[in-house]
């Protein structure tokens, strides 16, 4: 009888737990629902304008007819919205690849393309920060298979992060090429930047994590961009390797199987 008086005790606690665990579960589908919600929000109702802000600060800048106060207004605006909108893309990234939305569409492409496009971003930066960037790529560099829009972001990523973090009048290059040995191809992104401490180079491919907080902050982002990359770069089964030494600069070479 006592064995049977604690079945019964055991099973209503079983039972309360169960109804505790659906009450949790509803609450955490409410919560996913909402910040799905705010996800489909945020790629409409910001991006969009800001996209509008960007286009009409360009023109502004290139019609003529401002003078030096006005374009420094207007390339401020520009700059600023720039970097939200990056922001923006970011967390939107993370926050797809987290719900197993992100999708990768795999198709032949030609990485001279990708390049000149990542240069087209990264070069405005690389100005304004007084950095020489350089780009190269091999003759014998083969299509790739892979998301255009995903290795772009890989390659934009990669290069705004080594202005950030390299003074003015540093240089960073850009190359691509083929292995010999493999045939796989190789995208190297070099600076003569900073550089990582020894330390910190396995975190930064961390969530917001940053090695010079000081140093972030004046030059803003959301310490995502390399977490990206890592994604990125595992949906196209490629790998990322880290080459830096403090003071001398920081060479980061992601592998694209053949």
């Amino acid at each position: 009888e006592a064995r049977t008086q604690d079945l019964r005790r055991a099973n209503e606690e079983l039972a309360a737990q169960r109804d505790s665990l659906e009450a949790l579960s509803e609450k955490l589908a409410k919560e996913s629902q909402v910040k799905s919600d705010l996800l489909s929000m945020v790629n409409h109702e910001l991006r969009t304008p800001l996209t509008s802000i960007i286009t009409l600060a360009q023109i502004a800048l290139e019609s003529g007819g401002a003078d030096a106060e006005e374009r420094r207004s207007w390339e401020e605006v520009r700059k600023s919205s720039s970097v939200l909108l990056g922001m923006i893309n970011d967390m939107l990234d993370i926050a797809r690849s987290d719900a197993g939305a992100m999708a990768v569409s795999m198709e032949l492409m030609d990485l001279g393309d990708i390049v000149a496009s990542a240069q087209g971003t990264i070069g405005p930066l690389a100005v304004g920060a007084r950095v020489t960037l350089t780009t190269t790529v091999a003759p014998d560099v083969p299509l790739v298979s892979g998301d255009y829009e995903k290795m772009l972001r890989i390659l934009e990523n990669l290069g705004s992060n080594a202005v950030k973090f390299t003074p003015a009048g540093g240089t960073v290059a850009i190359t691509a090429m083929r292995e010999e040995a493999t045939g796989d191809v190789l995208v190297t992104v070099s600076d003569d930047g900073i550089g990582i401490a020894p330390e910190n180079q396995e975190r930064i491919f961390e969530r917001f994590y940053r090695v010079d907080k000081s140093h972030s902050k004046a030059s803003g982002g959301t310490g995502l961009g390399l977490s990206i990359v890592k994604h990125a770069v595992a949906y196209h089964h490629g790998m990322i390797d880290l080459q830096s030494e403090p003071g001398k600069g920081t060479t980061i070479t992601v592998t694209f199987p053949k």
